[in-house]
């Protein structure tokens, strides 16, 4: 029988503590397991988040992303495991630090915002309550200097979140999370639910935030595409564990197996050898020794399948208009990775 998540007991959220900007801050994860009845989600998971950088954690749905994000931040009891945050144990097992004691700032994918309150008030929620008023000055100066940080105008503190765009309310949210000058930032998918345009600019400017805070981040995406480029290292997640961690271009180009070849966009794993679809060209030929399958225009390029005389299915990338259409033989060509 499956039961539902084990969370830390402080619930409402309590205000988080005001931490000194930590730049050595770094999380270490090791043999981290957790399962929700029979059905486990981690399995001795081993990561190191070094300190001052994004790292992106890249696997599809229930692969153990955010259950891992929740075990960082301190809403999750694992099974077994430990959790680091500079060398402090955060997490052995089943005794945890309680969420608010952590440093740790955390952005859900729908932000959270509080919806009763405008924009100023969900910022400075996240600030000292100690001697309020004494420091209503300081926490107003904390308040602008956040919304110039991620790039948000100083009018749009007055407002509601139900005033604010999707992207808007996203860099609040990120706001609210940096306020407290926390360790470490970690980010749910804070950027499914936007459109195109929106998400391009919302995580431009989440990404530039972070850097000019130096705070050390975990991104949590199902998008190759923006794990690769918004993070310092990608991690994919498989079966429970970390298959494979490094810089992104590593990762992309010298995957340790097929699964993650393919966790990070098309591939094509050729007699032991992975070749991506911008390496395989492919010019009209009678006497070729391949069939084209299919064309799909992408805006940018074209994404065609070819079938070799062998069965073999090969998928390519193409520029260009003048292509050869579907059933044209091909002779193919295959570039150094």
């Amino acid at each position: 029988m499956t039961t539902a998540p084990e969370v830390s007991p402080v619930a409402p959220p309590t205000p988080a503590t005001a931490w000194p900007a930590a730049p050595g801050a770094a999380v270490e994860v090791r043999g981290l397991t957790h399962a929700y009845g029979a059905r486990p989600v981690l399995d001795g998971l081993d990561l190191t988040v070094r300190a001052g950088e994004v790292t992106a954690l890249l696997g599809p749905s229930g692969c153990g992303k955010t259950t891992l994000l929740r075990v960082v931040a301190g809403f999750l009891r694992p099974d077994a495991g430990t959790v680091t945050l500079d060398g402090a144990e955060l997490t052995r097992g089943r005794r945890v630090v309680p969420t608010a004691g952590r440093g740790i700032g955390y952005v859900p994918q729908e932000g959270a915002l509080f919806p009763h309150v405008d924009v100023a008030g969900n910022l400075a929620f996240g600030l000292p309550r100690s001697g309020w008023r004494g420091r209503a000055r300081g926490h107003r100066d904390r308040v602008a200097e956040l919304l110039e940080l991620v790039g948000l105008a100083p009018e749009l503190a007055s407002r509601h979140p139900h005033e604010l765009s999707g992207g808007q309310q996203q860099r609040v949210a990120l706001a609210r999370a940096l306020a407290p000058r926390p360790r470490v930032v970690l980010l749910d998918e804070p950027f499914s639910s936007l459109d195109t345009d929106s998400r391009r600019e919302t995580s431009a400017a989440t990404i530039a935030a972070l850097r000019a805070a130096g705070t050390t981040a975990v991104l949590v995406t199902h998008d190759p595409d923006e794990a690769m480029a918004l993070a310092d290292r990608v991690a994919v997640l498989h079966a429970g564990k970390v298959a494979q961690e490094g810089p992104p271009q590593e990762v992309y180009h010298r995957p340790v197996d097929a699964v993650v070849a393919r966790a990070l966009g098309e591939a094509n794993v050729l007699a032991g050898r992975l070749v991506r679809p911008e390496e395989v060209s492919f010019t009209r030929d009678p006497q070729g020794d391949a069939v084209v399958v299919s064309t799909t225009f992408h805006g940018h390029d074209h994404v065609c399948v070819v079938r070799l005389d062998d069965g073999t299915s090969v998928t390519a990338r193409a520029t260009g208009t003048d292509l050869p259409a579907a059933g044209e033989r091909v002779r193919l060509d295959v570039g150094a990775p």
